[in-house]
């Protein structure tokens, strides 16, 4: 309901930017190629526009294929964070969890947009999720732990 009114919305200019910097992964521009006098491919976290190029993969592809398509790879943050909530605190948790990071401004502001930050947030909260696990693991287990990984310190839990 709030992404009508949103602000980031106007950056239109962004959200040109992040396509075309997808297409120079695809081979269409320069690596070269600086964008507002700017910008160039590495100062924009080109990691992020490396997967947007694979969702261009078509020719037919067009901006507005990209931005869906980045957009929804932003919210692929929420499975990691009910997995990590579940960890920690049960399942009910991790259901909340969930409801209120869709509600929050913020990650709104994020996910809506072609940033790589969810898209980080989701490796290192699916870190975390299988540190967890591991951790749990060990607890459990100590013998079948020290196979899964010997680094472990502490077991994850919130008691």
């Amino acid at each position: 309901m709030l992404l009508p009114i949103y602000v980031g919305g106007n950056w239109f200019g962004d959200w040109w930017m992040h396509y075309d910097e997808a297409l120079v992964f695809r081979g269409e521009r320069g690596v070269e190629t600086e964008w507002f006098g700017l910008y160039t491919l590495a100062s924009r976290t080109p990691l992020f526009n490396l997967v947007g190029a694979f969702l261009c993969r078509s020719p037919a592809t067009t901006s507005g294929a990209f931005q869906l398509g980045s957009t929804l790879l932003n919210w692929c943050f929420v499975s990691a964070l009910y997995l990590v909530l579940r960890d920690l605190f049960g399942v009910r948790a991790g259901r909340i969890g969930v409801v209120l990071a869709s509600l929050n401004l913020w990650l709104l502001h994020n996910a809506w947009f072609t940033w790589p930050k969810m898209l980080v947030v989701y490796f290192l909260l699916l870190g975390l999720h299988f540190y967890c696990g591991s951790s749990n693991n060990a607890r459990a287990s100590p013998r079948g732990g020290a196979r899964v990984g010997r680094f472990l310190v502490a077991p994850c839990s919130v008691s």
